[in-house]
């Protein structure tokens, strides 16, 4: 029987995760440490092809238990058996095969982590794909292509922060991004702008969207985060 493989993308964001934003007068920190540029051109990289380590015994799934339900009961089985209250987690799901997509509490602002520098780097990487910066162009000190490595790679907040308040106020930040999540900066929710690092999983499955298909533009990150996360 031929095999076909699909790619999902999912979002899984628990509210029990902290506040991750720390900032700090960037005249008093001293300058970060970032980790060495990897020996690839920066721009533009072809796809890398992932090594996939062949699956354990016990991390073969049993499929057939899902035969017959619908993504709804799967997911209330998942809660059920282990404890978990629906209402602390938001998740998203599509399918870039078959277009396939499904959300819990999709519109429900939660704390993201680290997901922020998703369209964070995506911003950046289109301002030189547009001409209005380059690589070279300084972040606290650094060239940008080497702060989108430890940014990436290394999940560097430091670097990352210092990105976010260079574009501008909290407001005027989630202003320039929120193409980013197909959402209008004018009529979207006030929640929106939070300042807590919020964002919901309908409006982070859209940026994964644009990052896989416009990856001519995001070849560099899309690189960065394979090497972040080979399997």
């Amino acid at each position: 029987m031929k095999k076909i493989f699909t790619v999902i993308l999912a979002v899984l964001i628990l509210l029990s995760m902290g506040n991750i934003f720390a900032f700090a007068a960037a005249d008093e920190s001293p300058e970060p440490t970032i980790v060495p540029v990897p020996t690839i051109n920066p721009v533009y990289l072809p796809r890398p092809t992932p090594i996939l380590n062949p699956p354990d015994e016990d991390d073969v799934i049993d499929f057939s238990r899902f035969e017959g339900k619908t993504f709804e009961e799967i997911t209330n089985d998942f809660f059920e058996e282990w404890g978990i209250d629906p209402e602390d987690v938001t998740f998203g799901y599509y399918n870039i095969v078959t277009g396939d997509e499904y959300y819990h509490e999709g519109d429900k602002y939660m704390v993201a982590a680290s997901v922020y520098k998703l369209p964070l780097n995506m911003y950046y990487t289109e301002q030189i794909y547009k001409g209005e910066m380059t690589w070279d162009d300084k972040i606290k000190g650094n060239p940008y292509h080497a702060v989108q490595v430890s940014s990436i790679i290394s999940s560097n907040n430091e670097l990352s922060e210092a990105m976010q308040m260079a574009v501008g106020t909290n407001d005027e930040y989630r202003a320039a991004i929120a193409y980013l999540f197909d959402v209008d900066p004018e009529t979207v929710e006030e929640e929106y702008y939070n300042e807590d690092n919020k964002y919901t999983a309908r409006q982070l499955i859209a940026c994964l969207k644009k990052l896989y298909g416009n990856r001519e533009i995001y070849a560099n990150m899309e690189e960065y985060m394979l090497m972040a996360a080979p399997n």
